[in-house]
C-alpha cells in the first residue's frame, strides 16, 4: 500500500505503522482487532496526520467504522476500493478472494461486491499460511507454491474470473499466485490509492509540490526483517524509523512522557 501511496502520490509525506508487536490481525478475534486498530488511530491523532488510510485488510473489514468514530480526519479502508475493482474486472463473472481467516468470516468484501452487482458469485478462500510465510520471506521458496496449489487448485476457483487480494501482504506473492490461478488478478492497492487521492483533492488536503515525499516508519516491535522486506521486495527507504513500544504509546497518546526508541523527526500534520 504504501508502495502504491508513494508512487501516485510522490509529494506526500506518509507516516506508516506497523504494528509489529502483534500482527498478524487474521487470526484474531473482531473484538481484538477493534481494539488494537482504535489504539494504533489514536497514535496516528497524536502524531496529528491529516488522513488515515487503514491498509489492513482485516481491520478495514471489522474496525473501520469504529476507528471513523475517534478520529477528526478522513479514514479510508481498503475493503471498498478493491471491491470496486475486482466487480469491475469480473465484469458479472465469478470473484474469488483470497484473505485471511478473520476478513473472511466478516464477509465484508462479498457484502460490498454484492452492493455493486448483486449478481456476482464470490467464492471465498481463507488462506492464512500466506501472511507468515511472506513475512519469513519464503516467497520464492517451494513451498509457498505448494500452499498455493492447496488453496487455489479447485474447481470453484478455477471458474473464478478475478482472484481479489484480499490482504496488503499477497500483492508480494502476486507473481505465484498468477502462476497457479488463470484468472485476472486484482489487488486493493492501486485504486486504494486513488481514493486517498480523491480524498486529499476533495477537502483540499493534496500537498504542496515538493521535490520527494517522505516515508517515515514506526514500529510497535523491533523487527528489522520487515524494513528488509521493504527494502528488498518493495524498494521503499523510509527516511526515519522510530521503535514505539506499546507502553510508550498508550504513554503519548494519553499525555505520559515519551519512552521510545526515537529516530524519527519531528512531523507536521501534513502526513497521510
Amino acid at each position: 500500500m504504501a508502495r502504491a501511496i508513494h508512487d501516485l502520490l510522490p509529494f506526500e509525506d506518509i507516516l506508516y505503522v506497523g504494528d509489529t508487536a502483534r500482527v498478524p490481525y487474521g487470526g484474531r478475534s473482531a473484538e481484538t482487532v477493534v481494539g488494537y486498530a482504535k489504539e494504533v488511530c489514536r497514535y496516528l491523532n497524536y502524531r496529528r496526520v491529516k488522513c488515515i488510510v487503514v491498509a489492513c485488510n482485516t481491520a478495514s473489514a471489522v474496525a473501520l467504522e469504529a476507528i471513523r468514530q475517534i478520529c477528526s480526519v478522513p479514514v479510508i479502508g481498503v475493503i471498498e476500493p478493491g471491491a470496486g475493482a475486482a466487480a469491475r474486472e469480473a465484469d458479472g463473472g465469478a470473484v474469488c478472494v483470497m484473505a485471511t481467516r478473520a476478513t473472511i468470516a466478516s464477509g465484508a468484501y462479498e457484502r460490498a461486491i454484492h452492493a455493486i452487482d448483486a449478481g456476482i458469485h464470490v467464492v471465498s478462500k481463507a488462506t492464512p499460511l500466506l501472511v507468515p510465510l511472506i513475512e519469513e520471506d519464503w516467497i520464492d521458496e517451494d513451498v509457498t507454491m505448494q500452499v498455493l496449489k492447496k488453496y487455489l487448485d479447485t474447481a470453484a476457483v478455477m471458474d473464478c474470473r478475478v482472484v481479489l487480494l484480499g490482504c496488503t501482504h499477497y500483492p508480494l506473492i502476486r507473481h505465484r499466485i498468477e502462476a497457479v490461478a488463470t484468472a485476472r488478478i486484482v489487488d486493493s492497492a492501486n485504486s486504494t490509492a486513488r481514493m486517498l487521492r480523491d480524498t486529499l483533492e476533495q477537502r483540499s488536503l493534496d500537498g504542496q509540490e515538493k521535490q520527494q515525499g517522505r516515508l517515515e516508519i514506526v514500529l510497535t516491535d523491533d523487527q528489522r526483517s520487515f524494513l528488509d522486506i521493504a527494502r528488498k521486495r518493495l524498494h521503499l527507504e523510509p527516511f526515519a524509523l522510530q521503535v514505539v513500544a506499546l507502553d510508550s504509546m498508550h504513554e503519548l497518546v494519553h499525555g505520559s512522557s515519551p519512552a521510545a526508541s526515537s529516530f524519527a523527526e519531528a512531523t507536521e500534520d501534513t502526513s497521510v
